[in-house]
């Protein structure tokens, strides 16, 4: 499942055309934290995860649901 959200961020992120660079500007961490992030390695914050759904203009419960983004 929790495989299933980080594929939702990277899948909103890719539908809005933004870069892993801007995301990771607009979360004030460099560009590999956050590709970590997307891939699963490094584990997010309850608040950096509300972050990224607001720049990703969704509703972060949304990014749980494995069938939001079909």
């Amino acid at each position: 499942m929790i495989r299933q959200v980080y594929q939702n961020i990277q899948e909103k992120r890719l539908e809005k055309n933004f870069t892993q660079e801007y995301m990771a500007d607009q979360l004030s961490i460099s560009q590999t934290h956050y590709s970590k992030i997307e891939r699963g390695i490094k584990n997010i914050t309850l608040e950096r995860f509300i972050k990224i759904g607001e720049i990703l203009e969704v509703d972060p419960k949304d990014l749980f649901d494995p069938l939001s983004f079909d």
